[in-house]
């Protein structure tokens, strides 16, 4: 710049029509049991998916940690050494036996893996560097969650008093994460919850209750918002629209607001087992079984727009059976939020919120509205600061990218320099 001279779950009218972008979504599934599990990429006009690698117990679910997937069976590794396997089939090994993976990070190749002991370590599945997030000592009996927006990993307890433990975690090289936050008395009584990508929010089900009970707690504060559903058996973050997608039933989904807020619901054609949303295209993808007894049975997976809940594409009768299911789409960043800019004399900071898991953002920066004289790639961060900036009124846009694409890019941002 400095040079710059030269039919889920919202019914139809409730949020309007959000267009569809160009962007292409990957689709993977996965499911089976221990002995006979599965993992395929669902291909466009193919009725059946692409196997990916062996068909044994190690190749079962795709945890992505930017463009890798991680093989092993019901989120643990039991083999000496543990390995990662990236998205062109090469295997990376892990220093550990016996681990679970307990989170990945989307824009950094890496995962947090949980020793027996109940440590965490962040692991670089490239280089085999491991970052220790706290000592056995204060291990973690819960889960973990990681906020690739606010750089942070969210560690709950499973205990009668769940409390939950925020780590910041940038990344970088030789860091000492540091416990930033605490909340106690978190609400949590079955596996379902997620933190959003910015770190703010944390939804939580509560099945042991009659009704179920799904709870927002807001991180800084503490706050609570709770509603009440007859069951909440999958949860999933739209970043698209920045909403919340329930499955409480079968062939029933709800949609609500970040804040907790009801949109609305709708029904899907086969019974659930999972739900994800593209963060750039907003496109709703389904996975689900036929009407024989839950956990087994024909698996199906589908397409859907995410505003209006039409269905994009037929049903695909993958290959394999029952659960536990799971279903990832990679994709291309959503359009980056947020976008400031702060001018001092002749100092402009831009700042943006991450969506979509971007590695990286493209500035493109014009002299009038739309236009682009100039693109400049900024990674590893959500700010930039140019000096010596020339007087003039210049249209900034900003794009996510990352190992799958370039992403939308946000709407014009006026920045005058005095």
């Amino acid at each position: 710049m400095a040079s710059t001279v030269a039919r889920f779950v919202v019914l139809v009218g409730v949020l309007g029509f959000a267009a569809i972008s160009s962007a292409q979504d990957r689709l993977f599934v996965s499911g089976g049991v221990v002995l006979q599990p599965y993992t395929e990429e669902i291909s466009a006009g193919a009725p059946f998916g692409t196997s990916l690698g062996p068909r044994s117990p190690l190749v079962h679910q795709p945890l992505i940690a930017g463009g890798r997937y991680v093989p092993n069976r019901l989120d643990s590794c039991d083999i000496t050494p543990c390995v990662v396997v990236d998205w062109q089939g090469a295997a990376h090994p892990l220093p550990y036996a016996f681990a679970s993976i307990v989170a990945t990070d989307p824009v950094r190749p890496r995962v947090f893996v949980q020793t027996a002991a109940g440590a965490v370590d962040a692991v670089d599945v490239e280089t085999g560097v491991v970052t220790p997030m706290f000592p056995a000592a204060a291990s973690v009996s819960g889960s973990c969650r990681y906020a690739f927006s606010a750089a942070r990993l969210f560690c709950l307890e499973a205990t009668a008093a769940p409390s939950l433990r925020v780590f910041a975690t940038g990344g970088a090289p030789g860091e000492t994460p540091q416990v930033v936050s605490t909340v106690a008395g978190v609400a949590y009584g079955s596996p379902p919850w997620l933190v959003t990508p910015d770190g703010a929010r944390l939804f939580s089900g509560e099945n042991a209750t009659t009704p179920a009970r799904l709870t927002l707690t807001y991180v800084v504060t503490g706050a609570r918002v709770t509603v009440d559903l007859p069951s909440v058996w999958e949860l999933a973050w739209d970043d698209f629209r920045e909403r919340l997608l329930v499955v409480p039933s079968v062939h029933i989904g709800h949609a609500f607001t970040k804040d907790l807020g009801y949109l609305g619901s709708a029904s899907f054609p086969f019974m659930i087992t999972a739900i994800t949303v593209s963060a750039a295209t907003g496109r709703l993808y389904a996975r689900g079984l036929d009407g024989q007894s839950a956990g087994y049975g024909d698996a199906y997976t589908a397409a859907f727009d995410g505003g209006t809940y039409a269905q994009l594409t037929p049903v695909v009768h993958t290959q394999g059976f029952g659960g536990p299911p799971r279903i990832t789409v990679l994709s291309p960043p959503g359009a980056p939020r947020d976008v400031a800019a702060a001018v001092q004399g002749h100092d402009v900071t831009l700042t943006w919120t991450n969506a979509g898991a971007a590695s990286a953002v493209l500035l493109d920066v014009g002299m009038v509205p739309g236009q682009t004289a100039l693109t400049v790639t900024i990674t590893g961060q959500s700010w930039v600061t140019f000096g010596g900036v020339p007087s003039g009124t210049y249209y900034v846009r900003v794009r996510g990218a990352n190992a799958f694409g370039v992403g939308r890019p946000s709407a014009d941002n006026v920045v005058i320099v005095p």
